[in-house]
């Protein structure tokens, strides 16, 4: 039996281009170029984030204009896309757009016209700079009547436990915001089980789902249903192709593509509700057409 295609939780797609910009990183060799090419024809969509934590010096407004411009397959950011990308499943990689922490630190794109802006080109996962930041979010989900998600990726321990307490005080928060972790660089139980009490997801890191993976099993299994992949391509030097890292995961394929489509779901279908939070994804999921 063929494993889903894969759904990926961080990828940097921008960082091919680096290089172009003044103040940016030498570009990416050519080797690692056309892996990120074959590895994206396996994907059947990728969580985008900015290219600032790869030395991109790209504004918020240059970054969406060449992700709109140039991903070569479409944006998942609304219920028609979500229909589409259902539709077929070998269709070219679908994006989700993630405003990634290298943009946390400017105040101004936590205003509300701003971030009214951002949602309505597409952007559906922001990092949290601190507890104001939240709240900003909070009532930009309310004002577009939809679902977003807050990366909670690489915060400081107080800082993350400081989150995750808003949540408990203010349990409705959940209805319109969720915790992701588009990255986790270690397998943490206690973590990830603070964000699958608020119906969240963490994406674990290759090496780490790798030696975690019998842990989960064996002494952690409801956890399963709360973890997906994130490469952190191509920061990761030495990635494994699409294909072969979900053959590589055949133990727990469908949980793992279905857990990041269910989140996708949330994302796309606008405000969501305490049921439709756990409603499943069906794990043989059809994927929608590429871009025209």
């Amino acid at each position: 039996m063929t494993p889903p295609r894969l759904i990926d939780l961080r990828i940097d797609w921008l960082a091919q281009y680096r290089g172009e910009w003044v103040g940016s990183e030498a570009p990416l060799p050519p080797d690692r170029l056309a892996r990120l090419d074959g590895y994206l024809s396996e994907t059947q969509a990728a969580f985008l984030i900015d290219s600032r934590a790869s030395g991109v010096a790209l504004t918020v407004d240059d970054w969406l204009a060449r992700i709109h411009a140039e991903f070569p397959g479409r944006i998942l950011a609304d219920p028609d896309d979500l229909r589409r990308w259902r539709a077929e499943p070998q269709s070219l990689c679908w994006a989700v757009l993630v405003l990634g922490p290298g943009f946390a630190a400017d105040a101004s794109l936590f205003s509300a016209a701003r971030l009214d802006d951002l949602i309505g080109r597409g952007v559906r996962v922001f990092p949290v700079r601190d507890l104001s930041t939240l709240d900003c979010l909070d009532q930009a989900a309310v004002r577009a009547n939809r679902t977003l998600a807050i990366d909670l990726a690489d915060l400081p321990s107080e800082m993350f436990s400081g989150i995750v307490g808003q949540f408990a005080a203010r349990p409705e928060r959940a209805d319109r915001l969720i915790p992701i972790l588009t990255r986790a660089n270690r397998f943490d139980p206690v973590q990830i089980a603070a964000v699958a009490a608020l119906n969240g997801l963490v994406g674990l890191t290759l090496p780490t789902l790798r030696s975690a993976l019998p842990e989960l099993v064996l002494e952690h299994p409801a956890l399963l249903r709360s973890i997906a992949v994130a490469t952190d391509f191509p920061a990761n030097e030495d990635p494994s192709p699409a294909e072969a890292i979900r053959r590589e995961l055949m133990t727990q394929p469908a949980i793992l593509a279905d857990n990041a489509a269910r989140l996708i779901e949330r994302l796309t279908a606008g405000a969501s509700s305490p049921a439709s939070q756990q409603r499943s994804v069906s794990t043989s999921m059809r994927s929608g057409d590429s871009r025209s």
